[in-house]
């Protein structure tokens, strides 16, 4: 997605206030919604493609590396911090004039927790730069009726969707399902925590992939729903 770098130092966008809303999304507004995190989703599937195609030696665990050298440019700097609070995960500040990102994650979360987060807070830079996005989301603030919490929960999700893509690229992903599925002639709960260490995540967003990628495994359902 070229247009991506274009304009990497007009950052228009601020996002906190937005993120901030704690609120849960109308029920009017469920339908919407849905509709446009798809949207979304379907525009980053896109993005994460690229990125992931202009890597010529990807390996499993994916780290934040790849999503650096694609952010030609740029200096990523990592900085812990702990939190007893659950929802306090992580954050990121830009740093304009030296052209650095301060990704910054709770490190009392567990390790596969942190690396979701430091990922998740990167794409949020990256919807920062995103032409495509911050149309999108322009679009909806100026021409829309939609309450602020829809607003912050698109952005919100769709950072989590874009997380969940990059680290389970969906052919590896489901390549390793299968392979799993047939080691172990039956998948269950065990070949979810194999297939869940693999990529370094935790089984129930491993569960949440499968599910995403059409792969319903009714016999886990009650464990993580």
């Amino acid at each position: 997605m070229p247009d991506l770098l274009k304009n990497k130092n007009e950052i228009i966008l601020d996002f906190q206030t937005l993120r901030s809303n704690p609120n849960t999304i109308p029920i009017d507004c469920v339908l919407i919604y849905k509709k446009l995190l798809n949207q979304l989703i379907g525009h980053y599937k896109t993005v994460i493609n690229d990125i992931l195609l202009n890597c010529t030696n990807l390996t499993l665990p994916i780290e934040t590396n790849i999503l650096e050298n694609y952010l030609v440019g740029f200096k990523f700097e990592y900085q812990p911090f702990v939190s007893l609070n659950p929802s306090k995960e992580g954050s990121f500040d830009y740093l304009q004039e030296e052209g650095k990102v301060i990704i910054k994650y709770n490190s009392f979360s567990t390790i596969n927790r942190q690396r979701f987060t430091k990922v998740h807070e990167i794409f949020h830079f990256v919807q920062r730069l995103d032409p495509q996005f911050l149309n999108f989301i322009d679009d909806l603030v100026l021409n829309s009726n939609l309450p602020p919490i829809v607003i912050t929960k698109l952005i919100e999700r769709s950072a989590d969707k874009a997380t969940s893509m990059y680290l389970m690229p969906e052919n590896y992903f489901y390549n390793k399902y299968k392979d799993l599925a047939v080691r172990n002639e039956n998948f269950g709960e065990t070949s979810l925590k194999e297939l869940a260490q693999t990529f370094m995540v935790c089984p129930k967003t491993a569960f949440i992939r499968l599910k995403e990628i059409g792969i319903l495994v009714p016999q886990l359902q009650t464990i993580y729903q």
